[in-house]
């Protein structure tokens, strides 16, 4: 152990070392100084995320609350919609209902073709009664026809 110099501070412990064994445990040393502080600043940093992270928890207990009762709520409702429809499916169809089937031909215009001669009544042989009927008047006083 020639050429080895004794650290300050150690005593007994570091005069049996060498100069490389003296290195490593000054490296071991430092890098267990760094550790120790970088889990003091990790310790400080949990204690100020700790509370958000506690209402973060609550907040998901209570939105996995709220999304079972929806879910159950949903397959409730699932359930009563298929009992409706399947009574729907087996309510008998009215005589009078017409199905929905496409039609073969087209539909007809409606009404009489142009140019037919008129259907009118004709004028009775003989009138019973001859009445003369007013116009009727508005509030202004004025007919109204």
């Amino acid at each position: 152990m020639q050429g080895a110099r004794p650290a300050r501070g150690f005593g007994n412990f570091c005069s049996g070392m060498d100069a490389r064994e003296l290195k490593q445990y000054e490296r071991f040393k430092s890098e267990a100084q760094f550790l120790r502080g970088h889990a003091h600043h990790l310790e400080l940093e949990l204690r100020a995320v700790r509370p958000q992270l506690d209402r973060a928890n609550r907040r998901i207990d209570q939105l996995e609350q709220s999304n079972a009762e929806y879910q159950a709520e949903n397959l409730a409702l699932r359930r009563k919609l298929d009992d409706l429809s399947l009574q729907l499916k087996q309510k008998p169809v009215p005589s009078f209902v017409k199905a929905n089937v496409p039609q073969d031909k087209p539909a007809k215009k409606p009404g009489r073709p142009r140019g037919h001669a008129a259907a009118v009544r004709p004028m009775p042989g003989k009138i019973d009664v001859h009445q003369t009927i007013p116009c009727p008047v508005d509030a202004l006083g004025k007919p109204s026809c």
